[in-house]
């Protein structure tokens, strides 16, 4: 097949951009659904299950605390009424019972005083902890937008560049010729179609030509489409 040097340039170029664009669809996949958004993501919805969950045993502490409050006012109603009854009655026995039964109702509004500091301090880093996963989710949610804008623009970048190569494309395989395009096109299904031959060495496969194939090769007319012997790339020389 006869052929130009500048068709042969053309179509190494055209090559180089084909496999570039190629490198680009790869990375848009990649920035689409990469490790950064999905490490992103799980970090948002790791945040979200432990919001969940301390709101549940916040809100289970906030019943209990309820519980033991009623209990608490409920003794001290007790109390209350129990004075009354002591500063009232008269009878020594009466007056002993009711003192016995003050006793115990201290005793147990003490327990439950106790009982009630307890809570609220866990309460307190109940309401410390639920506020610092959710600060936490705010920056992650900021986090995630960032990304999602960073990969966005990205993404924005490597579909200019593949349309610009593209274009580039275009206008190069105008420059050559539709037999060649064809034969070029075929190549590169299977692998690289082009390589340059740099003293006995293909650079489409890498292979070293031996000394009777780089003979034949030279024997091959500048004009005269040639092919490494090793890969069957189209060799520029």
């Amino acid at each position: 097949m006869k052929v130009k040097k500048d068709e042969l340039e053309n179509l190494f170029a055209l090559q180089d951009l084909i496999i570039l664009n190629r490198k680009l669809e790869a990375q848009a996949k990649q920035l689409a659904t990469g490790s950064d958004l999905e490490a992103a993501r799980s970090a948002q919805l790791a945040n979200s299950a432990e919001i969940s969950q301390a709101r549940l045993d916040h809100e289970a502490l906030i019943r209990e605390l309820q519980r033991l409050e009623a209990d608490l006012a409920l003794v001290n109603k007790r109390i209350s009424t129990d004075k009354e009854r002591l500063n009232k009655t008269a009878v020594a026995r009466d007056a002993l019972g009711i003192q016995h039964e003050l006793e115990t109702l201290a005793k147990r509004a003490a327990d439950l005083e106790d009982v009630e500091i307890e809570l609220l301090e866990q309460k307190s880093e109940s309401d410390m902890r639920l506020h610092e996963l959710e600060a936490q989710g705010e920056k992650l949610e900021q986090e995630l937008q960032l990304t999602k804008a960073r990969v966005q623009l990205e993404l924005t970048d490597l579909k200019t560049q593949f349309q610009s190569n593209q274009k580039t494309s275009a206008d190069l395989r105008g420059k050559i010729s539709a037999e060649l395009l064809s034969r070029f096109d075929s190549k590169l299904a299977r692998g690289l179609a082009v390589g340059r031959l740099q003293k006995n060495t293909c650079t489409a496969c890498n292979m070293s030509i031996t000394a009777t194939a780089l003979a034949d090769l030279h024997q091959v007319p500048a004009d005269e489409l040639a092919s490494c012997p090793e890969c069957q790339a189209i060799l520029l020389r």
